[in-house]
């Protein structure tokens, strides 16, 4: 059986090609791992009471050692109880907006931000990475 292709069909036919190979690579699973981005996440709430200790480190140095007790044991409570409860992602491709609810022994955060939004990209060496905070208009506008 012999093909008699003209060079516009011949082009199309390597356009085809060409568009098949790349919507393979394209959508390879890029499907983001909730527990480990739950764990970042919880990891960078936890930074937000780095100044809490740091404080609690100053009075013991200055010989306040019984109440710099206390405060390192509330901070090692509130680091021990940081939860994401809640995670939706939007955006399409490599990179996606991920909206959490996060709570601190049940309740709101001690600065008051219980939803946050962070930025994820997708790199094929390393997978998932933490890009940086946004706002929320970030991920409303991220619309899939």
């Amino acid at each position: 059986m012999r093909l008699n292709l003209d060079k516009w069909q011949t082009w199309a036919g390597i356009g085809v090609v060409v568009l098949l190979v790349w919507w393979r690579m394209a959508a390879i699973d890029r499907s983001m791992p909730t527990d480990k981005i739950a764990e970042v996440i919880r990891n960078r709430v936890t930074r937000d009471f780095s100044p809490m200790l740091a404080e609690a480190k100053a009075m013991q140095d200055a010989g306040k050692t019984e109440y710099a007790a206390e405060r390192i044991e509330e901070f090692r409570k509130q680091v021990r109880g940081v939860s994401v409860q809640n995670l939706k992602v939007r955006g399409i491709g490599r990179y996606r907006i991920v909206r959490a609810e996060i709570r601190v022994n049940g309740a709101p955060p001690p600065n008051g931000r219980s939803v946050r939004y962070y930025r994820f990209r997708y790199t094929y060496v390393s997978g998932w990475m933490f890009n940086w905070e946004v706002s929320a208009w970030r991920y409303w506008l991220a619309l899939f």
